[in-house]
């Protein structure tokens, strides 16, 4: 964990992509191997198709990660936790307007941690560009107010402390 021994204070962490392929023994059990990126396309409650297992297998892997994090045995330098310094952003590709398709707006996103500099929680962005939230997070960790296409952009969200 780079960022807990202060190797690095960047670091990305991709959990699903088309052509991924996790060992999810809950899935296997069932036959199921398509990928997760494959199962979310026609996912919904009424048709479940283990998609659900697989969002649950991946965020018990961000929960070990943000655990990893806030672990006290690993102090930041700055002091407190790593993750009282670092800023955790948590999404999905997928947007929830209308079907599972790789929209821009009506997506959820988390965000943990960022030292008290951005609100915690979980957040629906209903009807505005991801460009909103990258330039508001961009504006809370002071690397500017813009990120991304300006085009989309409507203004920045009220999440900065």
């Amino acid at each position: 964990m780079a960022l807990r021994c202060g190797v690095t204070r960047f670091g990305t962490m991709g959990c699903s992509g088309g052509g991924d392929r996790y060992p999810i023994p809950e899935l296997r059990a069932q036959g199921i191997t398509e990928s997760p990126h494959i199962l979310a396309h026609p996912w919904t409650r009424a048709n479940e198709n283990g998609f659900d297992v697989c969002v649950r297998w991946l965020m018990d892997k961000v929960a070990y990660f943000l655990a990893q994090l806030d672990d006290p045995a690993w102090p930041d330098p700055e002091g407190g936790m790593v993750l009282d310094n670092t800023l955790v952003l948590i999404g999905t590709e997928l947007g929830t307007a209308t079907d599972n398709q790789h929209y821009v707006d009506y997506m959820t996103y988390w965000l943990a941690g960022g030292g008290g500099r951005i609100q915690n929680g979980v957040f629906d962005y209903d009807g505005r560009s991801d460009v909103d939230l990258y330039s508001t997070i961009s504006r809370a960790m002071s690397m500017g107010d813009q990120f991304g296409d300006m085009g989309d952009f409507n203004g920045h969200f009220d999440l900065v402390r």
